[in-house]
């Protein structure tokens, strides 16, 4: 199996920590269960070759969203299986799924069913078709700039103090004065 971690244009790091590709083109984890530990982030994924799955069984989504995990869950490789991921942070989950919240944590979302095919699609489609690291890079660097850039700079920064606040004293309260 093949990881690339990919950094994004400096400007996103407060929204995105990574972007990465995930390719077993050979199998050679095919059916093998692949372990993700909790974290405070979520991911935009799009799916290219043979589609994973979860441990329940069921296929992944083209296009999902996974919210903020709090436990541990599995994955099943497949042959073929190649995706790319858009790491978020907190704040970015706050901002492109602004209106998802809670209802995605611990959750693998088909993108679809969310936003409807068009929005999917078009974020499926604005990938290159060879996957090579800087093109995808670029690709989602533009992609998320322009999304970011439609979001009122007002309400990113409040995002920001927001999701700061909570990391410094861990209380709801305070981060809402």
């Amino acid at each position: 199996m093949r990881i690339v971690a990919i950094d994004p244009h400096p400007q996103l790091r407060p929204y995105v920590l990574s972007y990465r590709i995930v390719e077993d083109t050979l199998g050679e984890f095919s059916g093998v269960p692949i372990w993700t530990c909790p974290e405070p982030i979520g991911v935009l994924s799009a799916n290219f070759g043979k589609r994973s799955y979860h441990e329940s069984g069921e296929i992944h989504p083209k296009v999902g969203l996974l919210g903020v995990q709090t436990h541990t869950r599995q994955w099943i490789s497949q042959p073929e299986t190649l995706f790319v991921m858009v790491i978020l942070t907190v704040p970015g989950m706050m901002i492109v799924f602004s209106d998802i919240g809670k209802d995605s944590a611990d959750r693998l979302l088909d993108v679809a069913d969310l936003r409807g095919e068009r929005k999917a699609g078009e974020f499926w489609h604005c990938f290159p078709h060879t996957l090579q690291a800087n093109e995808v890079k670029s690709a989602m660097d533009s992609w998320l700039t322009n999304l970011l850039g439609k979001v009122p700079a007002a309400v990113r920064e409040r995002r920001l103090q927001l999701h700061r606040a909570l990391m410094a004293n861990r209380r709801i309260d305070s981060a809402c004065e």
